[in-house]
């Protein structure tokens, strides 16, 4: 279970890196370099309804997916269950970090500090999503016997 879980936190790790690096550097030009709004007006409240529409339809169906991946997981075998449920966790990562990248296409488009709240939350849910040996026992469905099988599991790392 310990080297499965090593494998989650890596995805975790790296999606929470990217999301920090990319509000973090959005966030730093929008304070130190400063910029305009290339939309403004009727249009500027068309897109960002439009943006923030996309960006809950992220969060969304980042956690109503999953959760129905996870439920047809559990009558698989356990090789199986291991692959999606990584497969299904990496999912809902690049989601939330999705709406990380288009809070800071609403910041740089119409340059309005709002977003960067956006970017908070998508990182906060990045934080709260990670795995644990508690929830991927609880997600998956796990009897005793397959937690002792899951350390006997060989899992792939691709570098």
């Amino acid at each position: 279970m310990k080297k499965y879980l090593k494998l989650l936190d890596k995805v975790w790790i790296a999606t929470l890196a990217i999301s920090l690096l990319i509000t973090g550097f959005a966030a730093a030009i929008y304070y130190f370099i400063g910029f305009e709004a290339n939309v403004s007006g009727k249009n500027a409240v068309i897109f960002s309804y439009a943006l923030m529409l996309l960006m809950v339809l992220c969060v969304f169906s980042a956690g109503k997916s999953t959760r129905r991946k996870i439920e047809r997981l559990k009558t698989a075998n356990l090789p199986q269950k291991a692959e999606k449920y990584r497969t299904a966790i990496m999912k809902r990562m690049m989601l939330y970090s999705s709406v990380s990248l288009i809070a800071v296409v609403g910041l740089v488009v119409c340059a309005s500090a709002g977003y960067l709240l956006f970017c908070a939350i998508s990182v906060l849910l990045i934080v709260l999503s990670k795995p644990t040996e508690t929830k991927v026992k609880i997600e998956l469905g796990l009897t005793e016997n397959e937690i002792k099988e899951f350390d006997k599991l060989k899992f792939e790392t691709k570098s």
